[in-house]
């Protein structure tokens, strides 16, 4: 993607340059009538959430569109609106050429512009803090909003953190077989945005299930993506044969406990087995990821937004080996700081293996928001609960606002972009930079 970027931005004479982190900076000079002596950056990222339906490995998937009525979608995969849609908006406004063809000319006028295209924003926004090339600007548009004409002033900051431990395996007795459990075709999403929207998810209705059986865990694979809402999972567990019915009867009850009154009801498959396999965990060597509290746990009065949450969203257990990752998110600095406190004394027997941290972005009014406000006229002033990028890029005094098209369901395979309202976004952005140069 960045290859791409970099070759677009030649092909249409624009300076850029690009730093070790693979971040991409580009200059655009002001018109020639422009009197303005404000820079605006207008920012997006560049990498996805790659997500399947259909196990397809990230590095060797194509991502195949398709159109859905009003809608622009993705074959089996998610889509990578979120933010390539912010990121071709940006580029359609001051491109001319694109693989030798030409482009209807958008001319306007318009101050200094800096391109600001990050890399790795999905990762613990490692783009955004790595980036070591000095920005210019005094004003920052990040495209990365998925609710058009939302204008969004704050995001929440965020700790990524994945442990590790080594399980004491037990002998599993002779009258035992095997379940093997599959849960699939559940909507997954975005582990902030989404939290609100009755999502299944997939970590905590395990979780739920193994507490009220009496078993032995043979493997766990729940969960693709770090900042994604678990939507699959594969689970082989050893029960006793007199307990068969009453634990398949058990694993059924969580299932529609968890989505009678939801709409993301999924699929779960429950398949016996000769018991192939001797040795096993139990549940109580685990039960930290029970106690462990889940979703939104506080809400934003103000906003009407979670506060801080925590999500459990990859599990492994391969033979007695168990690995697994988190992401807890707050919208104020104390939050952060029970958040830790709390991960920290319930995994104290673990091995952690990474740990992310990134700050909030605290909202502030600006003469930029104003720009934006009058340009979109119907709009909704908010925070999000997730981790932007401007945590890290509104620095020393820059102003900065977050908005962008109408994407729904992003970092799962039901990501769509809404055609008609990614046009109108790109128009209005154009005006957005008409009127920041007056």
């Amino acid at each position: 993607m960045k290859n791409l970027i970099v070759s677009i931005l030649k092909e249409n004479n624009i300076d850029y340059v690009c730093d070790t982190a693979h971040n991409i900076v580009g200059y655009i000079p002001a018109t020639k009538n422009c009197q303005s002596q404000n820079i605006l950056c207008l920012q997006a990222h560049y990498d996805m959430v790659f997500v399947s339906d259909n196990n397809q490995d990230a590095k060797t998937a194509q991502i195949i569109p398709r159109i859905d009525g009003e809608y622009l979608k993705a074959t089996n995969t998610s889509l990578g609106a979120d933010n390539c849609a912010g990121l071709a908006s940006i580029l359609a406004l001051f491109i001319t050429k694109l693989n030798g063809k030409q482009l209807p000319e958008q001319s306007f006028e318009h101050g200094a512009i800096e391109l600001l295209f990050t890399a790795d924003e999905e990762v613990g926004l490692a783009g955004a803090k790595n980036l070591s090339i000095p920005l210019k600007c005094q004003a920052m548009i990040n495209t990365d909003c998925e609710d058009f004409h939302n204008i969004i002033i704050g995001s929440s900051g965020g700790d990524r953190k994945s442990y590790s431990k080594t399980i004491q395996l037990h002998i599993i007795p002779d009258n035992y077989c095997k379940l093997k459990l599959t849960y699939n075709n559940f909507i997954g999403g975005h582990t902030g945005f989404d939290l609100q929207k009755n999502r299944t998810n997939v970590s905590k209705m395990v979780f739920r299930t193994l507490n009220l059986l009496n078993c032995f865990i043979l493997k766990l694979d729940i969960g693709q993506q770090m900042n994604s809402i678990p939507f699959n999972a594969d689970v082989e567990i050893a029960v006793k044969q007199s307990d068969l019915t009453v634990s398949i009867d058990t694993i059924n009850s969580v299932y529609k406990l968890f989505t009678q009154f939801s709409n993301d009801k999924g699929q779960l498959q429950i398949q016996q087995h000769i018991l192939d396999i001797n040795q096993g965990i139990i549940y109580q060597d685990i039960i930290e990821l029970t106690q462990l509290e889940q979703g939104a746990l506080i809400l934003h009065e103000q906003y009407n937004v979670p506060s801080l949450s925590t999500s459990l969203t990859i599990v492994k257990l391969i033979k007695n080996h168990l690995s697994f990752s988190l992401l807890s998110r707050s919208n104020s600095a104390l939050g952060m700081q029970f958040i830790q406190q709390t991960l920290n004394k319930l995994f104290k027997n673990y091995k952690q293996e990474l740990s992310q941290f990134y700050n909030c972005w605290e909202p502030k009014p600006s003469n930029l928001l104003e720009t934006v406000k009058q340009v979109y006229k119907d709009f909704k002033i908010t925070i999000v609960h997730a981790g932007y990028e401007t945590s890290y890029l509104v620095q020393n005094g820059i102003e900065a606002v977050s908005i962008g098209p109408e994407i729904h369901n992003p970092h799962s395979v039901h990501e769509e972009l809404h055609i008609g309202k990614f046009i109108e976004f790109t128009e209005d952005l154009k005006e957005i930079v008409k009127e920041h140069a007056k």
